[in-house]
């Protein structure tokens, strides 16, 4: 939710329920259109009045955050490395979101499952479950993934997002 997930659903979910939150976004989604509009319109009527409002900040369409030199999107679920997007999978993507909205500290297997998909494990399905997901991402991510810079792993822990990552000797 703090990357602007509007919302989630579990695999087992139901067509009618799809529909609904469908529904609930695209009406979250006008509202906020019809918000920016009246912000718009009374912006310009206070100008015209001859008064000296501050024009209200855009709505970005695109949400980066910055982790050293990776830019992850939110809104687009892309990730650059320097100049260079990289291609992940929806999970590698998900873990790596998780990862960046805790840059520089530790996340457990079991928070990682919890945060990419959504219900709880056990500590040794967990590592199960990401570890294969993690070398994936950072054979896409790392320069030398033998050596990893950005995604640091804290044995029979978990893993840690280098808030700026370590330069290679």
């Amino acid at each position: 939710m703090h990357i602007g997930v509007f919302d989630y659903m579990l695999k087992t979910t139901s067509p009618r329920d799809v529909l609904e939150r469908i529904t609930a976004a695209l009406a979250k989604q006008a509202d906020a259109r019809r918000q920016q509009q009246l912000m718009s319109t009374l912006q310009s009527v206070v100008g015209e009045l001859g008064g000296r409002a501050k024009a209200p900040e855009p709505t970005p369409t695109e949400h980066w955050q910055v982790v050293g030199d990776l830019q992850i999107s939110s809104w687009n679920q892309t990730v650059r490395r320097g100049e260079q997007m990289l291609n992940l999978t929806p999970t590698e993507f998900r873990i790596l979101a998780c990862l960046a909205q805790q840059a520089g500290q530790v996340m457990t297997y079991q928070q990682i499952v919890q945060c990419t998909q959504g219900y709880e494990a056990e500590a040794p399905e967990a590592a199960e479950l990401v570890k294969p997901h993690m070398y994936h991402l950072r054979q896409k991510l790392e320069s030398d993934p033998a050596n990893p810079r950005y995604i640091l792993t804290v044995r029979g822990t978990g893993y840690m997002l280098a808030a700026a990552p370590s330069s290679t000797i």
